[in-house]
C-alpha cells in the first residue's frame, strides 16, 4: 500500500522546512512451488491443542512451503484417526497444496529400543498385519475426506540400520500388495554410505525415494527405475542452534540449488523442536535446544 508522512528539518529550534514523504510498498508474491516443499518436525507430533501449530504452518506457507509431515508415533487405530483427522483438517485450513508426508508410520509394528538407540520390530503375525492394514486404511479414508494427497513410510531409514531391513520390507510389501494405491516412500542414503545397495533392495517397492546423501551415481540408478521419483531430505542445518551445523546457507542451498540440480520432486528438512518448547526435545547429548522458533516476549 501507500504510506504518507513528513520529514521536518529543524535548525536553531525552529522548523526550517518540511519534506513530504510518500512510500509505496509493493507486494512480494512468491512463485508457488510445483513440488512438495516442507518441514517435518517434533513439534508436529502432537495434535494442535492450541494455535501454535497453525501459526507455524501459516508461517511456513508464507515463506514458500506447501506441505508438512508427521512421524506418526501412535500405534492404536483411534489415536491414529484422531491425530490424522486434526492434521489433515489443519493442512487444508492453512492452504497447503503439496503432498503430505506420513513419515515412519510404524509404532504399531515396532518400538524404540534404548539398548541400540533405534527401532526393534515385533515378531510378525497375521493379527499385527491386519492391524497395520487397518491403520493405513484409516489414513486413506481421512485423506479422501479432506482431499489430501499423501505418501507413507512404514519404516524410518531402514537401510541405514541393516537389522531392520527384512522387517521393513515385510510391511512395505504388505501395503504394496493389499493397498497398491498408497504411495510408498523412505529415506535412503545412509545405507549407500555403508556400502549397501539400497537401489537393489527397494526397487519395485518404493515409489518415492528421499535421499539424505548426494551420490550422483546412485541417484542416477534410482531415476532409471520405472515409476519412481526422488526427493532431497535433511541436507540442511536441522535448526540446531549454537552449533557449527546451524548455517542458514545450508538450508538455502538445499531448498534451492541442490533440489534443482537433482531434479527432485520434493524437498523436506527434519527440524527438532520447531516452536515446541517442551524439555523432551532438548538434545541432551550435546546440551542444546534444536529449533527454528524460540521463546519470545508475549506478542
Amino acid at each position: 500500500g501507500n504510506y504518507e508522512s513528513k520529514i521536518k528539518i529543524l535548525a536553531e529550534n525552529a522548523v526550517k522546512f518540511e519534506v513530504k514523504l510518500l512510500i509505496k510498498v509493493l507486494p512480494i508474491n512468491l512463485v508457488k512451488p510445483d513440488i512438495s516443499v516442507g518441514i517435518s518436525s517434533a513439534g508436529d507430533f502432537e495434535p494442535p491443542k492450541d494455535m501454535l501449530l497453525e501459526k507455524q504452518w501459516i508461517d511456513r506457507r508464507e515463506h514458500g512451503m506447501n506441505t508438512a509431515g508427521i512421524q506418526l508415533r501412535v500405534g492404536d487405530i483411534e489415536s491414529v484417526k484422531k491425530i490424522m483427522e486434526e492434521q489433515f483438517a489443519l493442512f487444508k485450513k492453512v492452504g497447503f497444496t503439496g503432498e503430505y508426508g506420513v513419515f515412519a508410520c510404524q509404532n504399531s509394528i515396532c518400538f524404540w529400543d534404548d539398548k541400540k538407540f533405534w527401532f526393534t520390530y515385533y515378531p510378525f503375525s497375521k493379527e499385527l498385519d491386519e492391524k497395520y492394514i487397518k491403520i493405513v486404511e484409516t489414513i486413506i479414508e481421512l485423506a479422501k475426506k479432506y482431499n489430501v494427497k499423501f505418501s507413507l513410510a512404514p519404516a524410518d531409514e531402514a537401510s541405514a540400520h541393516p537389522d531392520t531391513i527384512d522387517a521393513a520390507k515385510h510391511y512395505y510389501s504388505l501395503i504394496k500388495k493389499r493397498l497398491p494405491q498408497v504411495k510408498l516412500d523412505q529415506c535412503v542414503g545412509g545405507g549407500w554410505a555403508m556400502g549397501i545397495a539400497e537401489e537393489e533392495i527397494w526397487a519395485g517397492i518404493l515409489d518415492f525415494w528421499w535421499t539424505n546423501r548426494y551420490i550422483p551415481a546412485k541417484i542416477a540408478l534410482v531415476k532409471k527405475i520405472p515409476g519412481t521419483e526422488i526427493g532431497i531430505y535433511n541436507f540442511g542445518s536441522g535448526g540446531i542452534s549454537d552449533s557449527p551445523e546451524s548455517n542458514p546457507l545450508k538450508d538455502r542451498v538445499m531448498y534451492g540449488f541442490l533440489t534443482w540440480k537433482t531434479g527432485a520432486k520434493g524437498v523436506f528438512q527434519w527440524v527438532y523442536c520447531t516452536g515446541d518448547l517442551r524439555n523432551e526435545y532438548i538434545l541432551k547429548s550435546v546440551g542444546i535446544l534444536g529449533g527454528y522458533v524460540y521463546p519470545a516476549t508475549p506478542g
